[in-house]
């Protein structure tokens, strides 16, 4: 694909994407670099390549790719969850619970971000949502893995 598009920004994305399914992490954050090169707006690829520098640690880094994920696209709640988790590995943790209630305000059946949230905080009857977290349950979006921790 990409001998045939060299200059599509997409193809590079999802080259990071497959990278970082192999655990090839350097290598992904490359691809990213490229497809951000190739389109600096790609809010997607920052926010990628933010992902990436979580699981190497380098959550400066992951913050640095978040804020311009966020600054180009501000809706966009898969990169509020990554904030959020950056923020809660540096142990910021209001402003992780911050990251991720932005999410779910963009996307509240957002059951990733409920599971981290419920890391941080337990739900209960006041939470505004808490009755989103008991219909994820009821419909069996959290398993036994992944339940929130609700009282």
């Amino acid at each position: 694909a990409i001998l045939i598009k060299p200059d599509d920004a997409e193809i590079y994305d999802k080259m990071g994407n497959a990278l970082k399914e192999q655990v090839r992490l350097e290598e992904a954050i490359d691809a990213y670099d490229k497809a951000i090169s190739l389109k600096p707006d790609f809010a997607e690829a920052y926010s990628n390549m933010g992902n990436v520098h979580i699981v190497l640690g380098k959550l400066e880094e992951a913050l640095k790719a978040l804020n311009k994920a966020l600054f180009i696209k501000p809706d966009y709640p898969e990169a509020h969850f990554n904030m959020g988790v950056a923020l809660k590995d540096l142990g910021k943790l209001e402003e992780a619970i911050n990251a991720y209630n932005r999410a779910l305000s963009l996307k509240p059946d957002f059951t990733t971000v409920h599971r981290a949230l419920s890391q941080i905080k337990q739900y209960d009857a006041e939470d505004e949502h808490f009755h989103q977290v008991k219909e994820q349950y009821r419909i069996g979006d959290l398993n036994e893995n992944g339940k929130c921790n609700i009282s």
